[in-house]
């Protein structure tokens, strides 16, 4: 009887152990980290350092994601942006021409020299001729003095001068009452007595033509660009004496 009383005893002892047991089990650490939330995200601290604090991933912001044909925000974001590039195929500004340039009074040979340089330079189709009347003969003078008292005075005053090879102009030209002081073939000839003269002390003296000669040419170029105005100056710096003047 004893025996079944301490064999009794014995088994309540066990059974209340492995109860007891059972619920501190339930409450150990690795049961609590088990039923703790998130517990993927606790970090281990070591004991000699500071704590670290865990780093999230963080999804890519939506914009930051490359523009693609099926984004919906970059295609319209795309064609909400106004495009400042120029198109590929303006038309460039147009480049403004001269109306028309006439160069000089040719002779006949000038001329076709003058227009072979003008042909070299590619503007051959842009010349047309135009003749003009060739003077004779040029004369150094005095302007008409308005009426022949007058015209005798300034021929005294002349005289005081040391100019004594003058006479007056007296036929129904627009010349009529003026000085004349010499004329002469070339027009480069008036021009260096006409120096002679303002050495002289004559001041009012000019060069004029005298008469009508054989015909001369004027070359007129049309519709020049400011390149094209360019070159034709370079080939008339050829021909000295031959100077530009715009015309119609």
């Amino acid at each position: 009887m004893m025996f079944k009383l301490l064999f009794g005893a014995l088994l309540l002892a066990n059974l209340l152990v492995y109860t007891l047991s059972r619920g501190a089990g339930a409450g150990h650490e690795p049961a609590r980290l088990a039923n703790q939330l998130n517990a993927n995200r606790i970090q281990l601290v070591p004991a000699s350092g500071a704590a670290t604090p865990a780093v999230e991933a963080t999804p890519p912001a939506a914009n930051a994601s490359p523009a693609s044909p099926t984004n919906p925000a970059t295609s319209a974001a795309a064609t909400s942006t106004p495009s400042t590039a120029a198109p590929a195929n303006a038309a460039a500004p147009a480049t403004p021409t001269t109306a028309c340039i006439e160069i000089g009074s040719f002779t006949p040979t000038e001329a076709g020299r003058f227009e072979a340089r003008l042909e070299q330079l590619g503007l051959a189709g842009k010349v047309s001729r135009r003749e003009v009347p060739g003077a004779a003969s040029y004369m150094v003078m005095i302007p008409p003095q308005g009426s022949m008292d007058a015209a005798e005075r300034k021929t005294t005053e002349l005289r005081a001068l040391g100019v004594t090879d003058s006479y007056i102009v007296q036929d129904a030209s627009p010349r009529r009452w003026g000085i004349a002081l010499g004329t002469f073939r070339t027009e480069e000839a008036a021009n260096a007595h006409l120096a002679t003269m303002s050495r002289r002390g004559v001041r009012t003296a000019r060069v004029v033509e005298a008469g009508t000669g054989p015909a001369r040419v004027a070359i007129q170029l049309r519709g020049l660009d400011a390149a094209a105005e360019a070159q034709v100056s370079r080939a008339r710096a050829e021909f000295p004496r031959q100077e530009s003047r715009g015309c119609s």
